[in-house]
């Protein structure tokens, strides 16, 4: 999954943090082509340039692409929750019928002892 974005806010988030002043990483760049090295492999290039309002830069930042990835996944996320809820809540309700029916054939309705224990 690619979200294709750059920087925090924009692609002028990486002003002056690489070698050269325009320089900026190249999941920013639109097109991330692999390039053929001596040995025939492809290689990704590692940087790419920017000018101002590039097509090939992607303008959007990172923040705001991964508050709408989890915004978006949010209402999956709760529905799975709730979905878990309701399954544990069926199986404490069986559990615990089930426990009280067992408790009543020890004990006897009234919770009377019957006089059936295991050691006598």
């Amino acid at each position: 999954m690619q979200l294709q974005c750059c920087g925090v806010e924009s692609p002028t988030d990486w002003n002056g943090k690489l070698q050269t002043a325009n320089e900026i990483p190249a999941s920013c760049c639109v097109q991330n082509r692999a390039l053929p090295t001596k040995d025939g492999k492809p290689e990704r290039q590692q940087t790419c340039t920017q000018d101002t309002n590039d097509e090939k830069v992607y303008q959007r930042g990172c923040y705001e692409k991964l508050k709408e990835i989890v915004r978006k996944s949010a209402v999956v996320l709760m529905g799975v929750g709730l979905g878990i809820a309701f399954v544990e809540v069926r199986l404490s309700q069986q559990v615990s019928s089930k426990t009280k029916e067992v408790r009543e054939s020890w004990m006897g309705k009234g919770g009377r002892n019957k006089g059936r224990l295991f050691w006598s």
